[in-house]
C-alpha cells in the first residue's frame, strides 16, 4: 500500500501560526515525514522541529490527533498532529523551502490540505470540527484491510461491524479518534492489536448490559488482583477517560484489598495515584490551551 506518515506541529504566537512550504506550492505545518530512521513518532517530532530551530519540551504531551486523508498523488497520508503548549526557539523553514507567520483568520484562503486546515482552525476556535467519527472508523477499517479508496459509510459485514465497534471502544478507552487509538495499539502490541480491537473490544466491551465506565472499573479490579502493572496503568487511564473519578478508583482498589488481599491493592495504589495525577496535569494543559486562544 502506498502510504506516507507525516508529522505536523501547530506553532502559534498569539493569533498567528507558522507555516512552511516547498516547491509544491501548498502550505503545511512545520514538521515533515516520519522516515525509516525514526523509531518513535514523538521523538521524530522533536527531531524534525529541532532541525527547524524549535525545541518542544514535552513531545508526548503535545500530541493532538491523527488525521487520515488522500494525498495529491493518491497515496494514503497518516498525519500526526501536535499542539505544544510550550516551545522555544525561532522557527526557520526546512532546507529548500520557505516559511511565514500567518494570522489564523487567513487559513481559509491558503492552499493546504483541507483536513489539516480544518483541524488547525478548530484548534484556534475558528470552526467546529466535522463530526465524522463513523466515516473515519469505516475508512480506517478499510485502510487496515489494504484498501485504497474510502470505505462506504456503513457495512452489513459482521467482520466490518465488529471492527468498527472495537475501534469505537478503543477511541473512548484511549481518549482519541479511532485511528489514533489503533495506531497506539499497533505500536505497542503489533500482531495482537487486531485481536484486541476485534475480540476484546468488538465482541466483549461493545456488548450491551454494562456501561463502559463500569467495565473499566471491573478490569481495573481484575488487573490489580493479577498484579499486572503495565496493563493496569493503561486501564486506569481508560477508566478516567470513561468518566471514573479518583474516588471511584480508590473504592475499587479498596474492594480489591477486601476480597483479593491487601498486597494486591497496595501494589496498585501508587500506580493509581500516578495515573490520576498525570490525567489531571493533561486536563489542565488542555484547559490552558482553550483559554489561551
Amino acid at each position: 500500500m502506498n502510504q506516507e506518515i507525516r508529522i505536523g506541529v501547530i506553532l502559534a504566537r498569539g493569533s498567528e501560526l507558522w507555516l512552511v512550504r516547498d516547491g509544491s506550492g501548498a502550505w503545511d505545518l512545520p514538521g515533515g515525514p516520519f522516515g525509516e530512521e525514526h523509531d518513535d513518532v514523538d521523538a521524530a517530532m522533536a527531531s524534525l522541529l529541532a532541525a527547524q530551530g524549535v525545541e518542544v519540551p514535552d513531545p508526548a504531551g503535545s500530541f493532538l490527533e491523527t488525521l487520515f486523508f488522500a494525498g495529491a498523488a493518491g497515496q494514503r497520508i497518516v498525519y500526526n498532529l501536535y499542539l505544544p503548549v510550550q516551545w522555544n526557539g525561532e522557527p526557520r523553514p526546512p532546507a529548500g523551502g520557505e516559511g511565514a507567520w500567518f494570522p489564523a483568520e487567513e487559513l481559509p484562503r491558503l492552499a493546504m490540505a483541507a483536513p489539516v486546515r480544518e483541524a488547525v482552525m478548530a484548534a484556534f476556535g475558528l470552526c467546529e470540527r466535522t463530526d465524522d467519527t463513523e466515516r473515519i472508523a469505516a475508512d480506517f477499517a478499510n485502510f487496515l484491510a489494504g484498501g485504497s479508496d474510502a470505505a462506504p459509510p456503513a457495512s452489513s459485514s459482521p467482520t466490518a461491524d465488529r471492527r468498527q465497534a472495537g475501534l469505537d471502544v478503543a477511541r473512548t478507552l484511549m481518549g482519541g479518534d479511532p485511528a489514533a487509538a489503533y495506531r497506539l495499539l499497533k505500536r505497542d502490541y503489533r500482531e495482537l492489536a487486531d485481536d484486541i480491537v476485534d475480540f476484546a473490544f468488538g465482541d466483549i466491551w461493545a456488548r450491551p448490559g454494562l456501561d463502559r465506565k463500569t467495565r473499566s472499573l471491573l478490569v481495573v479490579a481484575m488487573l490489580a488482583t493479577q498484579g499486572r502493572p503495565t496493563a493496569l496503568r493503561a486501564h486506569l487511564k481508560g477508566a478516567l477517560n470513561h468518566g471514573a473519578t479518583r474516588e471511584e478508583l480508590a473504592e475499587t482498589l479498596r474492594t480489591v484489598a477486601a476480597y483479593s488481599g491487601f498486597p494486591a491493592a497496595l501494589e496498585a495504589w501508587p500506580i493509581m495515584e500516578e495515573v490520576v495525577a498525570e490525567f489531571e496535569r493533561k486536563r489542565e494543559r488542555r484547559r490552558r490551551k482553550e483559554h489561551g486562544r
